[in-house]
């Protein structure tokens, strides 16, 4: 009997410290980010996932049409931006 209840504590114990170690932050991490993508609205300077940097031109739903260049804008999925990045873009 104790050494079910001893088995049943330390699995308990591992499930506790893999919550408070991985699924915490991951989920603080996914909050962060899902208010960083509603935030969004042009003129906001941001680096996408995949390394471009440029200026939020337009928000469309799922999309943001992102200035790259002077005159040059690409339609990106909002899920691939990262970060705001402060100064110049």
């Amino acid at each position: 009997m104790s050494s079910t209840l001893s088995f049943v504590l330390t699995l308990a114990l591992f499930i506790a410290i893999f919550y408070l170690l991985i699924l915490l932050p991951q989920q603080r991490r996914m909050k962060e980010h899902r208010a960083l993508l509603d935030s969004l609205s042009p003129g906001d300077r941001v680096v996408t996932s995949g390394g471009l940097y440029g200026t939020v031109s337009r928000v469309e739903g799922e999309s943001i049409l992102l200035e790259v260049a002077q005159g040059v804008k690409v339609r990106v999925a909002k899920q691939a931006v990262v970060r705001r990045v402060e100064g110049r873009a």
